[in-house]
């Protein structure tokens, strides 16, 4: 590349400084050609990342359609649902397992927590105080817990219940006759009455009831009756009357007004993956079309036009897409096209849902495999693309080190630089000394000429 020099005035000394940067200028161009290649190589890593960045999002999406080898596709995409023709008297959450159906639900009552209450200004003395939680006989112990009561303070009775996890909650409330302690189970059912012994003034026991304490609830289990079968719970959360199937009740129907619990079926999981699937592959296409594409009307490149991984990695995408899975081979259905899904002319993917409903009615095992044999497929084409292993990492770490090659290159020019500049300098301070002096010398020759006229003349 041409440069021009300029050299100050001689009769005033040369321009050192200017004549050095100049051919500074010029020499520091390899130093410009290393920052593009390097802006380049920047460029086509950030656009890798991008198409990384795709994929993984695709592969996300294809994970709905993995339906495991062997496994049963109604079960695979389906979610459950229940509801209650009265969702005051409970809520219904179904999962894995339920029987779609009608049932008749009439909840008889609900189960509610023991709860006492202290005598007002009763003694209390100090030593171990047991809490035990059971039956209302005193034929069952579900939970027995001792603990060390200093002082016969009922906040002292508090703290140490409540520090114990004994499965009763302790609470004080200052009422009109004087502070009274209030013993509520943590839990409902038949078998939370609390028991208390140990302590002098704080002994109770529901069997035998005492002065100390006044029974303000009685615990009790949840009754209900499903198609007419008795059901009992020692809390409202039933879980086990049917497979499934969670009951939270939340109040006692009317005497003989059962209300109907329906559980029913959602197979449109399938349909929403394929879906999934479709819009995050167009992401990609698109993508794809705009880093490895030219833009004839801005005249621009995209940033990985010609590269040889993009095309591979593109390439090994659409030939699965237009191939049949070998899993699949024999299959009445085994073709995306099978199933309502198209490829478009620019490459991209268009699902018919109209045909996909109609497959869906007609084969939903076979949708189910066909969606599954192509998410695998695809599945194991990303990871050979973007796994620790994958061409477009391995295209990445290559650009990496490309660009910490244009370092050290940068490093060393620069040193040889330093030393071109301290060259020039030294040089052309040389020639700017020897031109003074030739400069001196001219002055006095050009005197004693004068001199030797102006002596002639006389």
């Amino acid at each position: 590349m041409a440069s021009s020099l300029s050299v100050g005035g001689l009769g005033s000394g040369i321009d050192v400084s200017g004549i050095v940067g100049q051919l500074m200028e010029i020499e520091r161009q390899p130093l410009s050609a290393l920052d593009k290649k390097e802006a380049s190589f920047q460029a086509k890593i950030s656009a890798f990342g991008s198409l990384k960045s795709s994929l993984s999002t695709l592969q996300n999406a294809i994970a709905g359609l993995k339906l495991p080898v062997g496994g049963n596709a109604l079960d695979f995409y389906s979610t459950y649902k229940g509801t209650l023709s009265d969702e005051g008297i409970a809520s219904i959450t179904a999962s894995d397992g339920t029987v779609p159906g009608n049932y008749s639900l009439e909840v008889t009552q609900l189960a509610k927590e023991n709860r006492l209450i202290s005598a007002a200004g009763a003694s209390i003395g100090t030593g171990e105080l047991t809490i035990s939680l059971g039956s209302a006989d005193g034929s069952t112990t579900t939970k027995s817990t001792t603990v060390s009561i200093g002082n016969g303070s009922l906040t002292a009775v508090r703290d140490a219940i409540n520090g114990a996890n004994a499965g009763v909650t302790a609470a004080v409330i200052n009422g009109d006759a004087g502070p009274q302690l209030v013993l509520t189970a943590n839990e409902g059912g038949s078998k939370q009455f609390i028991s208390l012994s140990g302590v002098s003034g704080l002994d109770y026991s529901p069997a035998t009831p005492t002065a100390n304490f006044t029974e303000q609830q009685a615990a009790q289990s949840a009754l209900i009756k499903l198609n007419g079968v008795t059901i009992e719970s020692q809390s409202n959360k039933v879980t086990d009357a049917l497979e499934g199937v969670t009951i939270d009740l939340k109040k006692a129907t009317e005497a003989d007004t059962p209300v109907t619990l329906t559980l029913t079926r959602d197979t449109s999981s399938i349909n929403k993956a394929l879906e999934k699937f479709v819009s995050a592959y167009n992401e990609y296409n698109t993508l794809v079309r705009d880093l490895g594409g030219y833009n004839a009307s801005t005249e621009k490149a995209g940033t990985l036009l010609g590269d040889s991984a993009l095309r591979g990695a593109d390439g090994k995408m659409r030939s699965m897409l237009s191939s049949v899975p070998a899993e699949l081979a024999g299959m009445d259905k085994k073709t995306l096209s099978d199933i309502g899904i198209a490829i478009q002319k620019d490459g991209s993917l268009k699902l018919d849902s109209a045909k996909l409903d109609k497959a869906l009615a007609a084969d939903f095992a076979g949708v189910a495999k066909v969606a599954a044999g192509y998410g695998r497929s695809m599945d194991g084409i990303i990871t050979g693309l973007i796994g620790s292993e994958g061409m477009i990492t391995g295209k990445t770490t290559g650009l990496q080190d490309s660009i910490t090659g244009i370092g050290k290159q940068r490093q060393t020019l620069e040193r040889r630089l330093e030393s071109i500049e301290a060259r020039y300098k030294a040089q052309f301070t040389a020639l700017d000394t020897l031109v003074s002096g030739m400069m001196q010398t001219s002055n006095y020759l050009e005197q004693q000429l004068e001199s030797l006229a102006n002596l002639n003349k006389k």
